[in-house]
């Protein structure tokens, strides 16, 4: 796996369509998350509150993966989120893809629920 110095080189780093895609999410969350930490964590761009993962994105590919940390007890009338034990998950396979409306309102709902899980010392 590259090592890389931060969001830009990661960013930089991606073929078409991920390189699109990932620049969208880094808006939408950068937005969303104004005063949230973001840097590379485990290897791809992540927003933190502290130690605490609030959302992020890792490239694949055929996709990108658009995550939030415990995003379960998100309402999501959408049906899309992917429910998991530690985070809801999204595959994005074009920038059309992202309603830009529905994603920032799963972060900021996870966010003020406070639901997100301590993951110790980084």
């Amino acid at each position: 796996m590259p090592k890389h110095l931060d969001i830009d080189d990661y960013l930089d780093s991606l073929a078409e369509p991920a390189r699109g895609i990932g620049a969208q999410l880094r808006s939408l969350v950068d937005a969303a998350l104004p005063d949230a930490d973001a840097k590379l964590w485990h290897g791809h761009p992540v927003w933190m509150a502290g130690k605490k993962p609030l959302a992020g994105f890792k490239a694949y590919t055929a996709h990108v993966t658009f995550m939030i940390w415990n995003g379960s007890p998100i309402a999501d009338d959408s049906a899309r989120l992917e429910q998991g034990p530690h985070m809801a998950t999204v595959k994005v396979r074009a920038a059309a893809d992202i309603d830009r409306t529905t994603f920032a309102g799963w972060v900021r709902a996870a966010h003020a629920a406070g639901v997100v899980v301590e993951t110790g010392p980084s």
